[in-house]
């Protein structure tokens, strides 16, 4: 057969089945090698003249290699899958399959080198009783200039057709029943009836559902978990207090109960977050919000997030009389709180790789609560930040369960953070810089699956800041760490100005403030054990048995 014959055959998907041919390049010629009534799929020519293939002929992909000098073809393999590709080493007995098992595609390397036979699965054995009682019909080709309807070809009805087809009735008004539900004509009133007006027509209306509702306890760290540093106000005159300052210390994120709903329209082109969490202390709460527009290539977010939170501090201090002076430690109390938005849009490159691009107004207000004349004219700390923020992100991992996943993902980012003012009371102030700072940093991720279950996940950190004021970096401690530890022993560098601080994790082993710094680097590796799913089975056990990690670090 010729190639050049095949040319003129229409475009429609062959409807038999796939047969093995030997195409020649030079000649361009193709020859028919194996002719069965099963398909032949994925061919691999071998050496000796045999060539290798999968076939249903069983009711199940299997391996078969088939001999062209004998024209006899053997079997090799019988699963009870199917098998989606396969291989052949080179100069050995071993083929490699690759099939559907225990929840993913997997790789397997079997020895071909014996005898098989397969079992015809119940499926295929009523298929070939069926096809054997099925007479083949003859395909019928139709000229193309005839548009003549033939009897064969109408729509078949155990129905016979009526006599006389009764005319239809077109109505010079187009009318609109004004009810959803179908009524009988008989009964329409002139009030039931609207003029119809294309004009209004509406295809359709979005149709919004509530995807999820969540209640648990919870301390995640919210919007990247920068706390200014200047927590206890840069404008409060201790020493005028007769007040000792406290140390600095960073605020963890509070243990709570947090709420959280989240509502999709049908094609998830519209997604809208919406939560609060409150401190099992309540001497706080936050509350966020955030919006979400996939509606085209380029997507867009929108975050409004508020966190306000109460501390007391024991503070020692000093009081002077005219004859005497004494000192007494005291106890007040502070209020913090912040406001933040987001905008960001994110264009993907494909599935993996995007480009992603943030700017973010922040306000943080700080001020220390009356409790005596002396503190009753203390000033209010007002920190107003503009930020742009620019990431390249490659994810391709696979959440297998909780903190076990498979694949690699990274991020380059690039930040500039602006302080600045702005008083509209008592008078218009603008100063459009006071502070700024430049961020540069990098995060790699690789998890490696091992021992079934397990997964060995590897991480390398990078970070500086630069400019003015400095993010200052506390390295140890871990996410989610409900009995927080925070070592005071270590000293902060002096006559540096920050703008931020934060925690550094993961460092399991050490107290947060373990190392600190404008910049760091870190590299760590981790074993996660999900140690009751080797002892119970995978699908046993609630899910705080199933997602109970045993981490071993080094």
């Amino acid at each position: 057969m010729d190639w050049k014959d095949l040319e003129d055959i229409d475009t429609i998907v062959p409807q038999g089945n796939l047969d093995l041919y030997f195409y020649n390049l030079e000649s361009k010629s193709i020859e028919l090698i194996y002719d069965t009534k099963f398909d032949i799929t994925d061919p691999i020519y071998m050496k000796h003249g045999k060539v290798s293939y999968l076939s249903n002929q069983s009711g199940m992909q299997n391996h078969y290699i088939y001999d062209m000098s004998t024209g006899i073809s053997s079997v090799k393999s019988n699963v009870d899958r199917n098998i989606i590709l396969h291989a052949m080493r080179p100069n050995s007995k071993i083929a490699t399959y690759t099939y559907y098992y225990d929840g993913g595609y997997r790789i397997f390397d079997k020895d071909i080198s014996g005898s098989f036979e397969t079992a015809t699965t119940f499926y295929y054995k009523g298929l070939e009783e069926l096809t054997q009682e099925t007479e083949e019909v003859p395909l019928i080709f139709l000229d193309s200039n005839d548009n003549t309807m033939q009897p064969e070809y109408m729509f078949q009805s155990k129905f016979p057709d009526p006599v006389v087809l009764p005319e239809l009735e077109l109505s010079t008004e187009s009318r609109l029943s004004l009810h959803n539900d179908i009524i009988d004509g008989d009964s329409l009133n002139e009030e039931d009836l609207a003029d119809w007006n294309p004009a209004r027509i509406v295809a359709g209306r979005k149709k919004f559902r509530v995807d999820n509702f969540t209640t648990k306890f919870d301390n995640s760290v919210l919007f990247e978990g920068l706390e200014n540093y200047n927590n206890l106000g840069e404008g409060i005159d201790f020493a005028a207090l007769g007040i000792n300052e406290p140390a600095n210390e960073l605020q963890y994120a509070p243990n709570g109960i947090l709420f959280q709903a989240t509502v999709k329209d049908l094609f998830e082109d519209d997604v809208l977050v919406g939560g609060f969490r409150l401190p099992t202390r309540f001497n706080g709460s936050e509350f966020f919000l955030i919006y979400e527009d996939r509606k085209k290539l380029i997507d867009k977010k929108y975050s409004l997030y508020r966190r306000t939170y109460g501390k007391k501090y024991s503070l020692y201090r000093r009081t002077y009389g005219e004859t005497y002076e004494s000192s007494s430690n005291q106890l007040y109390r502070t209020s913090t709180n912040l406001m933040l938005g987001e905008f960001q849009i994110k264009y993907p490159f494909d599935i993996f790789r995007s480009i992603r691009l943030r700017t973010s107004l922040r306000l943080d207000r700080y001020l220390l609560k009356s409790s005596d004349e002396e503190s009753l004219d203390d000033p209010i700390s007002f920190d107003k930040r503009l930020s742009i923020k620019a990431e390249y992100v490659y994810d391709n991992t696979i959440d297998i369960s909780t903190n076990i996943k498979n694949g690699t993902r990274y991020k380059f980012y690039i930040e500039a953070i602006n302080r600045f003012d702005l008083q509209v009371v008592d008078g218009f102030k603008l100063s459009p810089s006071e502070g700024f700072t430049s961020v540069l940093g990098f995060d790699l991720r690789h998890y490696i699956p091992l021992l079934r279950h397990s997964v060995l996940a590897l991480r390398g950190a990078g970070n500086g800041s630069v400019g003015s004021e400095k993010i200052l970096y506390y390295l140890g401690g871990m996410e989610g760490w409900i009995f927080q530890s925070f070592d005071q022993e270590t000293t902060t560098p002096a006559n540096t100005r920050f703008a931020y601080q934060t925690a550094v994790n993961q460092l399991r082993g050490f107290k947060t403030n373990a190392r600190n710094g404008g910049s760091f680097a870190l590299i760590n590796a981790e074993l996660r054990l999900p140690i009751f799913k080797y002892l119970l089975g995978p699908n046993k056990g609630g899910s705080f048995f199933k997602n109970f990690p045993v981490y071993d670090i080094f």
